[in-house]
């Protein structure tokens, strides 16, 4: 299965790139239609955290029921400007960024080895979707699993974090199992042009800075 979808996201790259392009389009549209409003209150009500908080207010321990933080973002005309809203959703969906970069760092790893083998770049593909990308689905899966368990505190604001880590997840596994080989399609051998001299060299010798 992942030799003919590698085989498949590689020879039609081109398809691939634009499915993928329409498709964050639609759901950039689909997010600024359907959105709901932004909030400045928060509260976590049946909670036991919540019935602690009421208790030490009950009792006249008000200044003990925890400090807060705040990411704070200037917006002297409001938030429901288009720039400010867009900069913010931005700011909050760098926090899936880091399982993608991963993913893709995991496959293009073994991308470049396939290389270093004497594969040509298509093969290169297939091995490194056959190998690193079984990897990424087998992670992809257990992160989505393990972060739908939220749904177990029966609190809204976790379903609804737990909704948005899942589906952040989900597409970045899927971009890196159907976008990147595609990527890879156009960049081809030139993927270690922009690569230090000193890896460079230490490649052709046959050794690296991990081993």
């Amino acid at each position: 299965m992942f030799k003919s979808l590698a085989h498949f996201c590689y020879c039609r790259r081109r398809l691939m790139l634009l499915g993928w392009l329409g498709l964050l389009i639609g759901l950039s549209v689909l997010g600024s239609v359907a959105g709901g409003a932004f909030r400045t209150e928060f509260k976590l009500p049946g909670s036991e955290s919540q019935a602690a908080l009421d208790i030490l207010k009950e009792k006249g321990f008000a200044t003990r029921t925890g400090l807060q933080g705040q990411i704070v973002f200037q917006a002297p005309g409001g938030i429901d400007q288009p720039a400010i809203r867009s900069a913010m959703e931005g700011f909050f969906a760098q926090i899936g960024i880091g399982v993608g970069i991963d993913y893709a760092l995991f496959i293009v790893t073994r991308y470049k080895q396939g290389l270093r083998d004497g594969l040509d770049p298509e093969a290169a593909v297939v091995r490194s979707m056959d190998t690193s990308g079984r990897a990424v689905l087998f992670a992809g899966t257990t992160v989505v699993i393990s972060v739908l368990g939220l749904f177990a505190m029966n609190l809204a604001l976790m379903r609804g974090l737990a909704i948005g880590a899942a589906l952040g997840v989900l597409m970045t596994m899927f971009a890196a199992l159907t976008l990147l080989p595609a990527i890879l399609g156009f960049v081809g051998r030139n993927i270690d042009k922009l690569s230090l001299p000193q890896l460079g060299e230490s490649h052709a010798n046959g050794t690296s800075i991990w081993f």
